[in-house]
C-alpha cells in the first residue's frame, strides 16, 4: 500500500536478570565519601548530656524520617561559590573595600526570619519540616515581608509529606523539593499538621492555593567531603538564604536517647556522637540558618533549627561543628524561589480509582498531538493509595506557550490505568486559560476494567463555557488510539492514529484489511459526529507496524497524513494523500537506510505538503536541501512534496545533539 515493501525478520529477544556491582556514590560523582562511623568515632566528643530536662517523648527519643538517596545531579558547591561571587562583584563595583565585600563574613545568622520552632512529633516527616515548613516559610516571608508568627504565613509540612508517604516511612530530600517545584505549598492555617495523620490529601481548593508559591529550582551542593562545600554553605547563608542538610543520628540503642537527642540550652553544641552512641537510628533533616567561624575553638560551627519542638536544644536551635559535618553530613541542598509568580494556565481534573499504587494510575496533561505532544506533564508520581479520588488544580503555565492565538492546538488529559479489575473514572475536566474557564460536559468518562488509556480533550476557543457538542468511540475489539485531528472548512473532523486488531470500522474505506501488528488509519467524521468513512493505512505482515502521527487538510477538503511504517529492520516516514471522498490519491515512503519518522504535516493553497519529523539516517534524501549531512545521532528533517506526491526538496535540520521536528505552521502560499 505504501510504495516500498521490505521482508520482515523474526527476532527472538531473551531477557536475563543479572547482578551488577554499581559504582559507589563517590565514584559516580567524583567526590570523597564521608568516612565510616568507626573513623568518626575516633574524633574526641563531649560526654553525654545530663538526661534531666530532656524534651518530652519516649525516653527523649525523637522521630527521624529522612531517606538517603543518591542525588539526581552532581555537586554544585564550586559553581555556587563562583555564582555568588559574581553577584557580589556586580553589587560592590565602585565601592570602597570592594574586595572585602566579595568574601563571606566570619559569622551570619538568618534565624530572625524563621517561623516559630515546630515539632514533628511521632511522624517521620523531618524532611518536609526542614524543606516545606522552615525553608519555604522563610523564603515566602522574605518575598512578601510577612510576619511569620501568623499560621496563614507558615507553610504546611502536611501538604508535602501526606502526598509522599502511605506507611509513614519518611521521605527523600528530592521528593520534597520536586513537589514544591511542581505544586507549591499551602499554609498551616489552611492545612494544619497532625502527627497522627499522614494520609489526608489536599482538596482541589488547597492545591489551587499552593500554586503561586511554587519553587523555581533546587540544587545539590554536595556532601561533607565535597570540595568547597563549606565555602558554598557560607556564601548561601551570608546572601540571606538557608541550606538544608542531612545527617545520621546515632544512639546507644533504638529506644535510648543519644547525645544529639539530649542537647539543652546549656549544652547546644554538637561535635559528634558520644562513645556509647553506636546504634545508627536513622537519618535526619535540618535547616542550616547561620554559621560562626569562632565556634568550636575556632574550627567553626553551623546553626541549625530542628523539628523537635522548642524544648530541644536552645529553644529548638543548636550548633553543629564543621568537623562533624565534614565527617557525617551526606547531603546539602539549596532552593531558589519563584518571585512574584502568577500562573497563566491551570487545569482541573478529578480522577477516581481503587488502586493507585506506584503509578498504576497516572494522569498526564498536554498540548497538541497526544502521540507527539508539543508539551506534556505527568501530574502524579509514585502515589501509594487505595480508593483515592484525586481532585486537583494543577499549574500548566509552561504549556501555555504552545497554544497559538487561534487556539488550534488543544489541551488534553490522559488517564493511564495499568491496574486490571478496577475502573478509572474521570468526572471533572476544565482549563483556566487567558482569564477564562473552559469545561467539558458529557462526564463522567469510564476507563476499561482491564486497564488502558482514557483520553479527554478540553475545548478552548470562542465560548467561555464550552460544552461537549458530541462524542463518539472509534475502534475495534483491541487497542486503538487517535494521535492527530484536523477540521476541514465544512466542519468535518478528520482523524488518524493506529489500531492493533481486526474489527476496526471501515465503511467506504479504500483498504478494509488489517495488515500488521499496528496499522495506521484515517477516518472522517461529519459535523454531527457520524462516521463518513474510515480506512486502514498499512503494509506488511503481522510483524509490521504503521502509525499515523500528523494530519492536515487542504482548501479542497483533501487530507494529508504522515507517520511511520515499520518492517524490521527498516522504519520509514510516510506521506499519504486521501481525497475528500475517501479515496487514496497517492502514498510514498520517505527515508534512508536507518529509522525515519514523520510527526507533523501542513499543506499550502497550491496543494504542496510540508513534512517535519526525525531521522537517524545518514543517507536521508536531501535534493535541494540547505543541509545535506546528518549532524547528530538524530536530526530533524523538513521536506516538501508536490501535489502529485513527488519529493520537491528535503533537508536535515539540527545540531550535534538529538533533534526532532514536532510541529509545522499553516502554509498559506506556495513556497
Amino acid at each position: 500500500m505504501l510504495g516500498r515493501y521490505r521482508i520482515p525478520l523474526l527476532l527472538l529477544a531473551v531477557l536475563a536478570l543479572f547482578a551488577v556491582q554499581l559504582p559507589s556514590f563517590g565514584q559516580k560523582y567524583g567526590e570523597t565519601q564521608n568516612p565510616s562511623p568507626q573513623v568518626a568515632k575516633e574524633m574526641p566528643v563531649k560526654a553525654a548530656a545530663n538526661v534531666e530536662g530532656i524534651p518530652s517523648g519516649s525516653a527523649g527519643v525523637h522521630s527521624l524520617g529522612l531517606i538517603s538517596a543518591a542525588p539526581s545531579k552532581p555537586a554544585s558547591a564550586t559553581a555556587v561559590v563562583e555564582r555568588i561571587r559574581q553577584e557580589r562583584l556586580k553589587l560592590s563595583a565602585g565601592k570602597a573595600g570592594a574586595q572585602q565585600l566579595l568574601l563571606s563574613p566570619p559569622a551570619y545568622d538568618n534565624s530572625a526570619g524563621l517561623p516559630p520552632v515546630g515539632d514533628q512529633g511521632n511522624q517521620g516527616s523531618c524532611a518536609s519540616w526542614a524543606v516545606g515548613y522552615y525553608y519555604k516559610s522563610y523564603q515566602e516571608g522574605k518575598e512578601y515581608a510577612w510576619s511569620l508568627t501568623d499560621p496563614a504565613h507558615q507553610f504546611s509540612p502536611a501538604f508535602v509529606y501526606n502526598q509522599l508517604q502511605y506507611y509513614d516511612e519518611g521521605s527523600t530530600f528530592e521528593d520534597n523539593f520536586d513537589l514544591l517545584m511542581d505544586q507549591g505549598c499551602i499554609s498551616l492555617a489552611t492545612m494544619p499538621y497532625s502527627d497522627a495523620d499522614h494520609l489526608t490529601f489536599p482538596t482541589a481548593a488547597q492545591y489551587r492555593e499552593a500554586i503561586p508559591h511554587r519553587g523555581q529550582s533546587y540544587e545539590y551542593l554536595g556532601n561533607g567531603g565535597t570540595a568547597g562545600i563549606f565555602a558554598a554553605v557560607k556564601a548561601v547563608i551570608s546572601s540571606g538564604d538557608l541550606c538544608i542538610v542531612g545527617i545520621p543520628v546515632y544512639r546507644p540503642s533504638a529506644t535510648t536517647a543519644g547525645r544529639f537527642d539530649l542537647l539543652l540550652p546549656t549544652d547546644d553544641e554538637y561535635d559528634g556522637p558520644a562513645p556509647a552512641d553506636t546504634y545508627l537510628a536513622g537519618n535526619h533533616a535540618l535547616a542550616i540558618v547561620g554559621y560562626d567561624e569562632s565556634k568550636f575553638g575556632g574550627a567553626g560551627g553551623y546553626k541549625i533549627v530542628n523539628s523537635w519542638g522548642g524544648s530541644w536544644g536552645n529553644g529548638g536551635f543548636a550548633w553543629l561543628s564543621q568537623q562533624f559535618l565534614a565527617t557525617y553530613a551526606f547531603a546539602f541542598y539549596h532552593m531558589t524561589d519563584k518571585i512574584d509568580y502568577t500562573p497563566t494556565a491551570l487545569v482541573h481534573y478529578k480522577v477516581d480509582h481503587a488502586y493507585w499504587w506506584y503509578d498504576q494510575v497516572a494522569v498526564t496533561s498536554g498540548v497538541g498531538n497526544t502521540a507527539r505532544s508539543f508539551w506534556s506533564k505527568l501530574m502524579n508520581k509514585r502515589i501509594e493509595r487505595d480508593g483515592l479520588t484525586m481532585d486537583r488544580w494543577a499549574d500548566v503555565t509552561e504549556g501555555a506557550a504552545y497554544m497559538p492565538p487561534d487556539l488550534t492546538n488543544r489541551w488534553w488529559i490522559r488517564v493511564e490505568d495499568h491496574a486490571s479489575g478496577d475502573i478509572a473514572t474521570l468526572s471533572a475536566m476544565e482549563i483556566e486559560f487567558e482569564g477564562r474557564i473552559y469545561s467539558a460536559s458529557g462526564l463522567p468518562l469510564y476507563g476499561p476494567i482491564w486497564g488502558g488509556d482514557l483520553f479527554a480533550y478540553i475545548p478552548t476557543g470562542d465560548s467561555p463555557a464550552a460544552t461537549l457538542a458530541w462524542g463518539s468511540c472509534l475502534g475495534g475489539s483491541r487497542e486503538d488510539s487517535i494521535t492527530a485531528t484536523a477540521i476541514d472548512s465544512a466542519g468535518n473532523v478528520w482523524v488518524t492514529g493506529y489500531t492493533s486488531g481486526c474489527g476496526f470500522p471501515t465503511p467506504g474505506g479504500f483498504d478494509t484489511c488489517y495488515h500488521g501488528e499496528y496499522d495506521a488509519f484515517v477516518a472522517k467524521m461529519t459535523p454531527t459526529g457520524d462516521l463518513a468513512f474510515a480506512s486502514y493505512l498499512g503494509v506488511g505482515s503481522s510483524l509490521s507496524s504503521t502509525e499515523g502521527l500528523g494530519i492536515a487538510i487542504d482548501t479542497s477538503g483533501d487530507c494529508y497524513v504522515t507517520g511511520f511504517t515499520y518492517s524490521w529492520p527498516f522504519r520509514d516516514a510516510f506521506v499519504a494523500k486521501v481525497t475528500s471522498s475517501g479515496q487514496l490519491a497517492w502514498a510514498s515512503c520517505l527515508g534512508g537506510s536507518d529509522w525515519d519518522e514523520g510527526y507533523a504535516i501542513a499543506v499550502d493553497a497550491s496543494g504542496n505538503c510540508y513534512v517535519a519529523g526525525r531521522t537517524w539516517s545518514s543517507d536521508f534524501p536531501t535534493p535541494g536541501g540547505f543541509d545535506t549531512s546528518l549532524n547528530g545521532y538524530t536530526d530533524a528533517f523538513m521536506a516538501k512534496m508536490t501535489p502529485s506526491g513527488q519529493l520537491a526538496w528535503a533537508s536535515y535540520l539540527g545540531g550535534s545533539d538529538n533533534d526532532e521536528g514536532l510541529v509545522l505552521g499553516h502554509a498559506s502560499t506556495d513556497g
